[in-house]
Formats: C-alpha cells, sequence, structure tokens
C-alpha cells in the first residue's frame, strides 16, 4: 500500500517539481535501497532472527512515503506562462 501511495503522489508531481529534484531525491532513494540491501543480505545469509527480509520489507514500507513527502515539500519548478 506504501509503494501505492508513495508512487501516486510521486506521479501527481511530476510536472511540477523540477528534474533535479527529482534526481536527488531518487540518488538519495536508492543510495537507502543499496545500504537496505547491504545490512539485510548479511543477516539473511546468518539466518538472523530479526532477519534482513524485515529490514528489505522496512525500507520498501518507509522509503517511498519518505520520498512523497520530501517531493510535496519541495519548491514547484518554476513554469512559463502561455
Amino acid at each position: 500500500m506504501a509503494l501505492l501511495i508513495g508512487g501516486g503522489l510521486e506521479i501527481g508531481c511530476t510536472r511540477s517539481r523540477s528534474t533535479r529534484t527529482y534526481t536527488r531525491l531518487m540518488i538519495a532513494y536508492d543510495t537507502g535501497w543499496v545500504l537496505a540491501a547491504l545490512v539485510g543480505a548479511p543477516m539473511a545469509w546468518q539466518g538472523s532472527s530479526a532477519g534482513g527480509g524485515e529490514v528489505w520489507i522496512g525500507y520498501q514500507t518507509a522509503a517511498p512515503i519518505a520520498f512523497a513527502a520530501l517531493l510535496i515539500a519541495a519548491k514547484p519548478a518554476h513554469t512559463a506562462s502561455a
């Protein structure tokens, strides 16, 4: 559900936010993805009781909502008047 809500908000902001804003936020999102994988994979391989799956699902639940919130909080891009 978090991915659906986050994705809907991202699509809604597509034309009103700058490409630079999207790029910076996507770099942060992808960096978090890599960190979650680096933390979760060894946990899963070791059979930890707090497994890597929980880390991964936790990130995939929180990150899209945070991404959408930051995108909404970002200043709208300047558009040319017709």
